[in-house]
């Protein structure tokens, strides 16, 4: 068994928190509640639509995202929103 490789990197606070969130997400069990932003994988589960639906949206303007995660990440706030917003019907959600 090879020993684990440890590697040390200093971030500035809201970098760290961009990071930190991104890991988080990918844990077993993660979700919104817990203050992260998700992928639009986990986003699109969470909400019950495809992840083509999500991405449409967010080039409409019509969802917000991360600014500067270095991958679409949907922030816990847009999470809820989308999940108290009234559905409009047959668009393929």
């Amino acid at each position: 068994m090879s020993a684990p490789i440890i590697i040390e990197v200093r971030l500035p606070d809201d970098q760290l928190e961009t990071q930190a969130g991104m890991i988080a997400a990918r844990l077993p069990g993660a979700n919104h509640a817990n203050g992260w932003p998700l992928s639009v994988s986990q986003a699109a589960a969470a909400l019950g639509w495809s992840r083509n639906t999500l991405y449409r949206r967010i080039e409409a303007g019509q969802i917000k995202t991360e600014p500067n995660a270095p991958r679409v990440m949907i922030p816990p706030s847009e999470i809820s929103r989308l999940l108290h917003e009234p559905q409009p019907g047959g668009d393929g959600q």
